[in-house]
Formats: C-alpha cells, sequence, structure tokens
C-alpha cells in the first residue's frame, strides 16, 4: 500500500532536496521542525491562491447574517471559514444549473454584489460562492506537488543549509528567472498543464472577469 501524501510528506521531499534530514513527525520539538514549519504554510497557501487551480476549489452555501447593509443592497452573507481570500472565484444564484453539477451558465454568476470585511453583500435572497482552500497534498495533482515541492526547499535552503547559491538554484527551478515574475519554471508549467486540464472539462461561456484574473502577473518571490 502506498503511503499516504500529506504536509510531512512534501515538507521531508524538499529537506531531501537540500540536504537535510527528514522529521518524524510535525508535532516533534526541534529547531528543524520549526523552522520548516514556519516556512511551508506560507508558502504553499501563496502557490495555491496564485492561480485557480483545479483541485483546491470549493463551493460554499453563504448564511445570511441579521443584518441590514447600510449601501443600498438589502442582503448581507458572512464569508466561511478556511478560505485562503476573501476574494470568491464565483458568486451564484443557484450552483446546479446542469446535470454534470457545475455553474454552466452565465446568467446564473451574479455580478451585482460588494465584498466587505467578511460580509458579501448582494440583493439576493439565496447565495453560492467558490473560494479557493488550502487542499491537503494527496489531492494536489503530480505537477503542483513537484512545483511546490521545489519553492518549499528552495524557502528552506538558507535557513537549514546556509546554502545560498542552492536555494537561488532551486528558486530558479521552481519560478523561473526575474523575468517570467514568478510564473516561469516548474510553477509556471503547473499551471499551463493545470490550463489544459481545465480547458478540456471548460463550461460553454467566458467569463472575462475570471480570464483578466487568470492572465495577470503575480511574483511570489
Amino acid at each position: 500500500m502506498a503511503d499516504t501524501i500529506d504536509d510531512r510528506t512534501i515538507i521531508n521531499n524538499a529537506l531531501a532536496r537540500i540536504g537535510a534530514p527528514n522529521i518524524g513527525s510535525l508535532s516533534e520539538d526541534t529547531s528543524l521542525c520549526a523552522q520548516a514549519k514556519a516556512v511551508y504554510y506560507d508558502r504553499i497557501d501563496a502557490l495555491l491562491g496564485i492561480y485557480d487551480w483545479s483541485f483546491n476549489g470549493q463551493t460554499f452555501k453563504l448564511d445570511r447574517l441579521d443584518e441590514t447593509p447600510q449601501n443600498g443592497f438589502q442582503f448581507a452573507y458572512g464569508l466561511p471559514g478556511g478560505k485562503l481570500s476573501n476574494v470568491p472565484r464565483s458568486v451564484m444564484s443557484d450552483p446546479l444549473s446542469s446535470d454534470t453539477g457545475f455553474p454552466l451558465r452565465a446568467s446564473d454568476r451574479l455580478r451585482d454584489f460588494k465584498i466587505e470585511a467578511d460580509r458579501l453583500l448582494c440583493n439576493n435572497e439565496q447565495v453560492w460562492a467558490v473560494f479557493a482552500v488550502r487542499a491537503v497534498p494527496s489531492s494536489w495533482p503530480g505537477y503542483f506537488r513537484l512545483a511546490a515541492t521545489v519553492a518549499v526547499a528552495a524557502d528552506l535552503c538558507v535557513p537549514v543549509s546556509h546554502d545560498a547559491d542552492l536555494a537561488a538554484r532551486l528558486d530558479v527551478q521552481a519560478f523561473g528567472t526575474p523575468e517570467m515574475q514568478g510564473r516561469g519554471g516548474l510553477v509556471g508549467l503547473a499551471i499551463g498543464k493545470d490550463a489544459g486540464s481545465a480547458r478540456r472539462a471548460a463550461p460553454m461561456w467566458e467569463d472575462p472577469l475570471t480570464q483578466a484574473h487568470l492572465s495577470g502577473p503575480f511574483d511570489l518571490r
């Protein structure tokens, strides 16, 4: 039976790339474990947040709050916990607009809403929204797992191995050269692979706001 791929797996794979020993548990009381955790979660959340990966979106039915917005909207909804950003990928009046379970009709996507603090304001009586979440490593496709491992290794190299030259090489391997603005290297390849997979399963409509979001530069260095 194959070993479960979890956060410790990714950390240990990254440590192996810089010639450091493994950690036995994420709860162990060692300086190596503390250094690894200090780097790991920030890096993973940043990687998961730079692009609408096919594997880390989650649909939430939003709970209406007992308050009336003061800016003209009728309803206020609380945003869910566990999300990586307050910015939703999509906001919908109906999450099941087709037999496939995907919101394929552009008319079901809400455009008239506003995010204020941890609230979504709109005029709809029921609202669903898709947010990026921290997907568990066992759900990551191989192309993202490799990019994440190398990116974490680059971050850990100086604090753990004190090797700035190796850190720089790993950074280029993960993100490409500086002019690629963090979208080259293995991360860029992962984005391209994921985008290709998404196009093969794409709904039959175009969302210009989402397209503009996906094409924007994001430099994670």
